[in-house]
């Protein structure tokens, strides 16, 4: 079961999706907590899920986690913009995903 706050930023994120694919956008950008939460509930939904779905949102949760860990201590505040400063510790990532050697970020 989902805690209030992970509800509150999965709302988030479908609330964002929502907007995008009314306002026809080709790219959104989907916060760091409300693309957790949503594979988060995802994978909770699809328990069992097999093959190439789950293996894509096994990636995702693996790349998300490697946002998160900042192992270099890099201060966001040295960057331009938030994707820039993620990327660069990706870049510093000791052993990285397929996704994180590809850098994002990953528009849907």
């Amino acid at each position: 079961m989902p805690t209030e706050t992970e509800d509150e930023q999965l709302r988030e994120a479908i609330a964002t999706l929502h907007t995008g694919i009314v306002a026809n956008h080709p790219a959104m950008l989907l916060s760091y907590r409300p693309a957790l939460s949503t594979v988060s509930a995802l994978r909770t939904a699809m328990r069992g899920m097999e093959g190439s779905d789950a293996a894509t949102l096994s990636a995702v949760a693996e790349h998300l986690a490697q946002w998160e860990h900042n192992p270099n201590g890099l201060d966001q505040e040295q960057f331009a913009n938030c994707v820039e400063w993620r990327q660069a510790i990706l870049r510093g990532t000791s052993t990285p995903t397929v996704l994180s050697e590809r850098g994002g970020p990953f528009w849907i």
